[in-house]
Order: structure tokens, then C-alpha cells, then sequence
């Protein structure tokens, strides 16, 4: 139940108590025949306003709270990064993540995540509120807007890698194992749990390299 339908039920139930009382006072001490007419009228009213919040309080009671739905982008066809005449990964739109259509975009940027950049210096919290979506989700994308920043992962590398193997930071990828994270991420694509584009191909050189390039972002 929420808070206004909580106040109205408390507020009826109260109110038709006190139309109770008021109308057997009524009946019991004005002279006849206004105490029939007036104490029965009283006490009807009572006993409706009285019911009437004991069934909001009820049918409030068992409301659900509509669940969020998520939305999921559809298969795209796959362009390697350097044949776009791309600005820079620093410029690169919100939507470049997995996940984040244009309905998700427009709800980012009213909190002045525009760029890639912006979601990966963000709280779940902050993308959570914007958006609606669940803390979970919030915290992928976020992890994915990271791993992008790296030279060698693209948004789909970062994709497999989030949503394929479940690491979520740079740390992490700079000590997986080259061959753990290659058979993980090949499986998540095997059984759609990543969807990847047309012609984006998994391989362990390109998973090296994701890897080697979170170790050059180590502090020494």
C-alpha cells in the first residue's frame, strides 16, 4: 500500500468510527422521532465510510508494484572501430554501450551523461534514478563504459566481457587468464547470453589484447 492510499484509508476508518458514536449518542439522547430518523441516518453513513476504507485498505494492500522492464538492443552489423570516422572514444555517445537505446540515452542525458566518458565516472545509484532500470544493470553498463575506455576494447569487446565472463573493472581483466576468459566468453556467445553482430569474431589474440591492454593501466 502506498502512502496516499494508506492516509485515506486510516482517515475513512476513522471517520465512519466517529459517525458511529456520533449517531448512537443520537439515538440514545434526542427526543423521538428525530433521534430515529437522524441517529439511524448517522450510523449508516458510518458503517459505509467505515467499509469504504477497510476495502481500500485491502485492495491497496495486495496492489503490486509494476516491475521494470528491461530493454535489450537487437543485432546490429558489426563495423571495426577504426574504419569510423569516429572523434575519439572520449566523444563516444552513451548508446555506443550494450543496452542503451535511445529511450535510455534521452533519460541519461536530462542527467548530463552524454558521452561515454560521463557513464563511466558515474554512480549505479545516479543511472539507476535516471533511467529506472535495476542497480544491477546500472553497475554493467557502467563497467562496460570502462572497459571501453581501454585502446583495444571496442563497446562489443566490452560486451562479451561484462556480460560473457562477468568482469566488471580493469583490475579484473588485467589478471584474468588469457585461456579462462576466451572459453567463457566463446560459451556466453555459444548460448546467446552476448549477442554479438554480424562478423565480430571472438578470438584468443583478441582477447589478449584486452588483457594486455588493462595491464598497461596498472599502477606499476
Amino acid at each position: 500500500m502506498d502512502l496516499k492510499d494508506q492516509t485515506v484509508a486510516v482517515i475513512a476508518i476513522i471517520l465512519g468510527v466517529i459517525l458511529l458514536f456520533i449517531g448512537a449518542w443520537a439515538w440514545n439522547n434526542l427526543p423521538q422521532p428525530t433521534a430515529f430518523n437522524l441517529g439511524l441516518g448517522i450510523i449508516a453513513i458510518g458503517i459505509m465510510v467505515l467499509i469504504g476504507g477497510i476495502v481500500i485498505a485491502i485492495t491497496s494492500g495486495g496492489r503490486k508494484a509494476p516491475k521494470k522492464v528491461e530493454v535489450t538492443a537487437g543485432p546490429e552489423e558489426f563495423i571495426p572501430e577504426v574504419l569510423l570516422p569516429q572523434p575519439g572514444k572520449k566523444q563516444l555517445p552513451v548508446s555506443t554501450v550494450e543496452g542503451i537505446g535511445k529511450k535510455y540515452q534521452d533519460e541519461l542525458e536530462k542527467g548530463n551523461i552524454k558521452w561515454v566518458e560521463d557513464l563511466a565516472l558515474s554512480k549505479p545509484e545516479t543511472v539507476s534514478e535516471l533511467t529506472g532500470v535495476n542497480n544491477k544493470t546500472a553497475q554493467k553498463w557502467i563497467a562496460m563504459a570502462r572497459l571501453t575506455w581501454l585502446n583495444d576494447v571496442s563497446n562489443e569487446d566490452a560486451e562479451c566481457i561484462v556480460l560473457g565472463a562477468n568482469i566488471t573493472s580493469i583490475e579484473e581483466l588485467a589478471v584474468a587468464d588469457i585461456e579462462d576468459l576466451y572459453n567463457k566468453v566463446s560459451t556466453a556467445e555459444k548460448f546467446g547470453r552476448v549477442q554479438v553482430p554480424k562478423g565480430y569474431k571472438i578470438t584468443k589474440d583478441k582477447v589478449k589484447l584486452w588483457i594486455e591492454s588493462a595491464k598497461k593501466e596498472m599502477p606499476e
